[in-house]
């Protein structure tokens, strides 16, 4: 990338007093005061340079983890760590899940590292407060969010002219597209748990908003604690509203922690629990076993999904990690590929030219096929219903039992 010298203004953004659970969403990256000074951009180098901006250590280190496990397994292990005859380089830093230290990284990464691409972050907290920064940049990095799905990272984009930002998907899609879902055949009335932070809080607004609009009932909602130990009391709360359904969402340890304990409580008897993707992924069954059988989840992504393109890279990621992959890797896989697809077409790093390629691109992805919607800078995909079933061993596994075709956020 260019080394001459440049600068820009500082920014800085500050949080809203309110306490609304779509307030918090707004607010959760806002905080950040910051100078942004240096002038980068695509250069003719024979090098790419990505910036991994995920958290990899605390409770959701094994997404993060993850996330770059599939990332390089589309560059390194298959490509041969080279996009058209350009090497590929890396920088990783930990951001713990903390906004503020997701915005220095990133200002690093962009103003000393001279990285044409960055990746990540996995919170949405996170995302929020890297945008009005890495927003001023769209001429000089492209943006592969591919975790942090929040509604407002894409119809906001015009507001902090974001054109650099491309998503892996969206809460939208996994959340309000499925309560109609949920609602005819789950059950008419719903309890909400989830996680109390910038995601949980999103993704819960956004199944209820679904799930109302097709006439379901929410007779009472419960936020958690991240890193909770014992659900115990919260499940009692749940168990006093007699609702036929209780949608939730959690992730990583907590998933595993909270199906587990719902288990234990007897719930099973009583409720039929429903979630999003993270609840019940290829990460978490392992440890939650018999306890996720006959709980039900939304995601974009299924191991057991049918295709070609899924069943190579199932075994690429299994020979190069001895692990199956989950949701967090193809997501990474995914964005991968965009770049890889981009900076082929284009013959360079150039980042206006690079978002024009992306703008549109249709992929061949584990998931299934998408179109990267050309104004959200979102994939327009299906989204799986699963149940979770046993295998002949007593193993946990998810069974797709409907399909919500080509999802795309109204915004």
């Amino acid at each position: 990338m260019p080394t001459d010298e440049c600068s820009r203004p500082s920014t800085t953004v500050s949080a809203p007093n309110t306490t609304s659970r779509r307030a918090f969403v707004s607010a959760a990256g806002a905080g950040a005061t910051l100078g942004l000074a240096g002038c980068l951009g695509g250069d003719e180098d024979d090098t790419i340079k990505v910036g991994f901006v995920f958290a990899t250590s605390g409770p959701y280190s094994l997404l993060g983890e993850s996330h770059i496990n599939g990332f390089q397994l589309r560059i390194d292990e298959e490509l041969g760590g080279e996009l058209d005859g350009r090497e590929v380089e890396y920088v990783q830093r930990d951001t713990g899940g903390d906004p503020e230290t997701g915005v220095t990284i990133a200002e690093e990464f962009i103003q000393s590292e001279d990285v044409d691409f960055l990746v990540g972050p996995v919170s949405g907290a996170v995302a929020f407060a890297m945008e009005p920064i890495v927003g001023q940049y769209e001429d000089e990095v492209v943006w592969l969010s591919t975790n942090s799905a929040n509604n407002d990272l894409s119809y906001a984009r015009g507001e902090y002219q974001t054109r650099n930002m491309f998503l892996g998907y969206q809460a939208w899609q996994l959340a309000a597209a499925t309560g109609e879902w949920v609602y005819d055949n789950l059950g008419e009335t719903a309890a909400l748990s989830y996680a109390d932070y910038a995601a949980g809080i999103e993704y819960t607004e956004d199944f209820q908003d679904g799930y109302e609009e097709a006439g379901g009932e929410v007779l009472g909602d419960v936020a958690m604690p991240l890193g909770e130990d014992d659900y115990s009391p919260y499940l009692s709360t749940i168990e006093d509203t007699d609702a036929e359904v209780v949608w939730s969402f959690f992730a990583g340890a907590d998933a595993v922690n909270y199906i587990r304990d719902f288990h234990e409580f007897g719930l099973d008897e009583e409720m039929t629990q429903a979630g999003a993707a993270f609840l019940l992924s290829a990460d978490t069954l392992e440890a939650q076993g018999e306890a996720a059988e006959g709980k039900y989840s939304s995601s974009i992504y299924t191991l057991d999904y049918e295709s070609e393109t899924n069943d190579e890279f199932k075994s690429s990621y299994e020979s190069a990690y001895d692990t199956d992959p989950n949701i967090y890797a193809v997501l990474s896989y995914d964005g991968a590929q965009m770049m890889e697809t981009a900076v082929e077409e284009t013959g360079g790093v150039n980042p206006p030219e690079l978002i024009e390629a992306m703008e549109g691109m249709e992929l061949d992805s584990p998931r299934g096929p998408f179109e990267m919607d050309p104004d959200l800078h979102v994939p327009v995909h299906d989204v799986h219903m699963r149940e979770v079933q046993m295998d002949d061993d007593g193993e946990p596994y998810n069974e797709v039992v409907d399909t919500i075709e080509s999802v795309r956020p109204p915004w």
